[in-house]
């Protein structure tokens, strides 16, 4: 059929625009006062509906709000809630390293009014990537392999520095389990380090303004 004629119609009937086969695009007869098909119409109106609703939710995605903080993969808010974290290592210049595999505590249980047996964790991976200069995610097998190397009793951790550019400082978390609203977050980090130390946390953070701040923190061997 060629979309560009119009079917005529005795001169006592409205003329009625023939809709197009495929697109709902406004053609300039519409704007000039020629009535379009009812139906046509309705699919401009459901079109336009649904490019609305795309647009909305493209802004929401960029803005981080549309992350679903159930799954069991690594979101856009779990990314801005480790940078958080490892905030202060950042500025500091401290070399560390953070293992791919979420870990948990051994006895999971509510913290802050969260909890993170809420979170599956069974598949995700942290992105191996740098979270700043001194700070990059690693698979944890190859964590693994580098402790494996090291034979010394206690540890050295030469292996490890060696392994990680120097690296000293190892990081294992859990994904963060958060509020209904998407702005109260808790997660469970185990710290360890070259000379003899290590500390486990459940930190509590709040989204604000200017990203995810921590708010609150609890050693783990306190719950």
């Amino acid at each position: 059929m060629d979309h560009g004629r119009r079917e005529q119609f005795p001169q006592s009937q409205t003329h009625w625009m023939i809709p197009p086969t495929s697109g709902a695009g406004i053609t300039p007869t519409d704007h000039c006062g020629t009535l379009a098909d009812p139906a046509d119409s309705m699919q401009r109106s459901m079109t336009m509906r649904i490019a609305k609703s795309l647009l909305v939710c493209s802004a929401l995605a960029a803005a981080g709000c549309q992350a679903d903080h159930t799954a069991d993969a690594v979101t856009r808010d779990d990314r801005a809630v480790l940078e958080a974290l490892e905030k202060t290592a950042c500025k500091l210049g401290e070399r560390e390293v953070v293992s791919d595999t979420p870990v948990l505590p051994a006895h999971p249980s509510a913290h802050f009014g969260l909890d993170l047996r809420s979170r599956p964790m069974r598949v995700a991976r942290w992105p191996q990537e740098a979270v700043c200069k001194t700070v990059t995610v690693e698979p944890e097998s190859q964590i693994s392999r580098a402790f494996a190397a090291d034979h010394h009793v206690p540890p050295t951790w030469e292996a490890f520095g060696a392994s990680f550019g120097g690296a000293q400082h190892l990081l294992r978390l859990s994904l963060p389990a958060y509020s209904k609203d998407g702005r109260q977050a808790v997660v469970y980090t185990e710290r360890t380090c070259a000379i003899v130390c290590g500390a486990s946390f459940y930190h509590e953070l709040r989204k604000t303004g200017v990203g995810w701040v921590i708010t609150r923190s609890e050693p783990a061997s306190l719950s």
